[in-house]
């Protein structure tokens, strides 16, 4: 796949890398195995972004925004919410300040963290994570352990749960090949979603 790949990218318009790099980023979520993706785009690949993820049934909101640097998050309002609302995790983001009821009532703690972040006032508010749909225990020890002592990396760092996660990684290289098939196939990203 990987020639394939790198073949079709080398005569393809730079339009189409960018939908494909925004393909291979947000496949786990395309395709419902995730309940979010975050990634940055440019300014002109933000109105495709835009576009192609309403067409495809999926919410967005823009978390940060500087020059041509912008900062997505593209969700499934009612995984996210599922996720987000369970009690552990719940209980966990409120420990991190974030009041509310529902997604909306996080974002402006959420973007005020990663702006400063991205501003360089403040370190990396990790429970972006639980946004991203990680599981607790791999983002309280990756904070515990500094990024250190973890079981595998790959989509994250693991500290529990190794054997559910590592399946749950290999769904995800799944679906990234199955999406890129379908983008090979002439399906555009909006139609990758299911």
């Amino acid at each position: 796949m990987l020639d394939n790949l790198i073949e079709r990218l080398k005569s393809a318009k730079c339009s189409d890398r960018s939908e494909l790099g925004i393909i291979l980023k947000t496949a786990p979520l395309l395709k419902a195995l995730k309940p979010s993706s975050m990634f940055f785009v440019t300014t002109k690949e933000l109105e495709y972004v835009c576009e192609n993820m309403k067409k495809a049934g999926l919410d967005f909101v823009t978390l940060y925004e500087k020059s041509d640097r912008n900062l997505i998050f593209v969700y499934r309002s009612l995984a996210l919410g599922e996720h987000l609302f369970a009690d552990e995790t719940y209980s966990y983001l409120r420990s991190c300040d974030y009041k509310g009821n529902e997604f909306s009532d996080f974002l402006p703690r959420l973007r005020k963290r990663l702006k400063a972040y991205y501003e360089k006032k403040d370190i990396f508010p990790h429970e972006v994570g639980v946004f991203l749909g990680y599981p607790l225990c791999d983002i309280q020890g990756f904070i515990k352990y500094q990024g250190d002592a973890y079981l595998f990396s790959g989509y994250w760092k693991i500290y529990d749960n190794l054997n559910q996660t590592l399946l749950k990684f290999a769904d995800f290289d799944r679906a990234k090949e199955e999406a890129v098939d379908e983008w090979f196939a002439g399906k555009k990203l909006y139609e990758i979603a299911c």
